[in-house]
């Protein structure tokens, strides 16, 4: 098992960390709290840039989900990153 500590001097298990990262990018949607934590914006803020990007999903034909937006598109269209981007990233 990996471990590092934190800027506390805790331990943390990387691995653990990892498989939560990897368990997370599998979900087809986020939420605005993950959103939130990704932009380091508040959650309120968060909605918004969902119904944004809902909005735009919707203009092209896509079924969106309310209070939630597609984990691909997200990325996209805020980072310019493709799904081959995303999978090869690592923490």
């Amino acid at each position: 098992m990996h471990r590092k500590t934190d800027s506390g001097g805790k331990a943390v298990n990387c691995d653990y960390l990892k498989k939560g990262v990897r368990k997370m990018q599998n979900k087809l949607f986020m939420n605005a709290e993950e959103v939130a934590d990704v932009l380091s914006i508040s959650k309120s803020y968060a909605y918004k840039i969902i119904k944004q990007l809902n909005n735009e999903l919707k203009t092209k034909g896509f079924v969106t989900v309310s209070g939630r937006v597609n984990r691909q598109y997200f990325y996209e269209r805020l980072y310019g990153a493709g799904k081959e981007d995303l999978e090869n990233a690592c923490i």
